[in-house]
C-alpha cells in the first residue's frame, strides 16, 4: 500500500510571524501608492488608499516578494521601474493582480438572454450582405482562463443548430485578457473535474473530451471542434483605439470594469461600443450596471444593452 501524503498545518508561530509580515508591508504607504499607480498605468485597474485594497494587494504579491527577498513594497516597485515594460517580471506583477476567478456558465442568466437574442441577431442577418449575412462575430473581452468564451461559444453553437439547421453559419469569437499565464491555459482548453461544475450534462457530452490523468485524476478538454471557433489574443482594454477590423455583433465584457475607476470605467465602455454593430449587445457584469451612462445603449434586461440603431 502507498504511503498516503500528509497534511502539512504552519505552526501557530509561523502564522504570527506571517501575519506581522503582512502587516509590515502593508504599512509602507509609499510603496503601495506607488505600485497602485503602476497597476493603474499597466492594466487601468485602479486600487484606492484604504486597508482592505493594501491587505489585498500585499497578499496577491507576498509570495513573490519572499521569493525574491524584497524587503518592501517600495523595493518591489524600484525593482519593477527598471525592468523593461514586457519583461516576465512585470508580467508576473501583472498576472498576480489581475482577478481569475471566473467558472462556466457564470451569472447563467446572460447566456439565457444570449439564447432570447439570437433569433433577433439572425433576422438582422437577412438584410445583410457578403459575410456579414453569414458570420456571429462575438468578443469576450475579459477571458480569464477560457470558461466564459467557452461558454459563450457553446451556447451559441447549439442555439444556431436549433434555430437555423439547414444554414452554414460561421461563428467567430474573439477571446481576450491581460494576463497571459490565463490566455495559455485557456487556449489549453484543459480543465480539472472541480472546474466543469456547473455545465449541464448534454453541453458536457457534446463539446469535451475526458482525459484520465493517472496523478490527479479526471480531466476534460474543449472538444477540437469547438475550440477552433475561439482565437484567443491578449488586449488591454484601456488601450485605444482596439485592433479590430470588423464590428462585433454581441460584446461580454463582464466583471473587470469594476477594477477600474468611473472615468477608466464609462472609456471603456465607449471603446466597446465604437466595435459593436448599430443594433448589436452588450453584457457586462451584474454588478456593473452602474458604469452605463451612454445615450447610445438601451437597457434590455440587467446589465445587458442594445446599440441603438439598425433594425429591432
Amino acid at each position: 500500500m502507498s504511503a498516503q501524503p500528509k497534511l502539512v498545518v504552519p505552526s501557530s508561530t509561523a502564522l504570527v510571524e506571517q501575519q506581522r509580515e503582512m502587516e509590515r508591508l502593508s504599512s509602507d504607504g509609499i510603496g503601495f501608492h506607488r505600485l497602485s499607480m503602476l497597476l493603474k498605468e499597466l492594466t487601468g485597474i485602479y486600487l484606492n488608499d484604504s486597508p482592505k485594497n493594501r491587505s489585498l494587494l500585499v497578499s496577491r504579491i507576498a509570495s513573490i516578494l519572499r521569493e525574491r527577498k524584497i524587503k518592501s513594497l517600495n523595493d518591489y516597485y524600484q525593482v519593477l521601474r527598471t525592468t523593461p515594460a514586457g519583461s516576465p517580471e512585470m508580467a508576473q506583477f501583472v498576472s498576480s493582480m489581475t482577478t481569475n476567478t471566473t467558472r462556466f456558465f457564470r451569472e447563467s442568466a446572460h447566456f439565457r438572454q444570449l439564447q432570447a437574442i439570437l433569433p433577433k441577431i439572425l433576422e438582422q442577418k437577412e438584410n445583410m450582405h457578403g459575410a456579414d449575412s453569414s458570420e456571429i462575430r462575438i468578443w469576450c473581452a475579459a477571458s480569464s482562463t477560457g470558461q466564459e468564451p467557452y461558454t459563450i461559444a457553446m451556447v451559441v453553437q447549439d442555439e444556431l443548430a436549433r434555430l437555423s439547421p439547414k444554414k452554414q453559419w460561421r461563428l467567430k469569437l474573439l477571446a481576450s485578457d491581460i494576463d497571459r499565464p490565463s490566455l495559455r491555459k485557456a487556449v489549453s482548453g484543459l480543465y480539472m473535474l472541480q472546474e466543469i461544475e456547473g455545465v449541464p450534462p448534454e453541453y458536457l457530452k457534446k463539446y469535451f473530451v475526458p482525459r484520465v490523468d493517472t496523478e490527479v485524476g479526471k480531466k476534460y478538454v474543449i472538444h477540437p471542434g469547438l475550440a477552433n471557433k475561439v482565437t484567443f489574443t491578449e488586449i488591454n482594454l484601456t488601450s485605444q483605439p482596439y485592433p479590430m477590423q470588423k464590428l462585433f455583433d454581441v460584446v461580454f465584457c463582464r466583471n473587470v470594469l469594476i477594477y477600474f475607476d468611473r472615468e477608466t470605467a464609462e472609456q471603456v465602455v465607449s471603446n466597446l461600443g465604437r466595435v459593436l454593430r448599430p443594433g448589436g449587445y452588450l453584457f457586462l457584469g451584474h454588478s456593473e450596471s452602474g458604469s452605463m451612462r451612454h445615450a447610445e445603449f438601451e437597457t434590455i434586461s440587467h446589465a445587458a444593452y442594445r446599440k441603438k440603431g439598425g433594425s429591432k
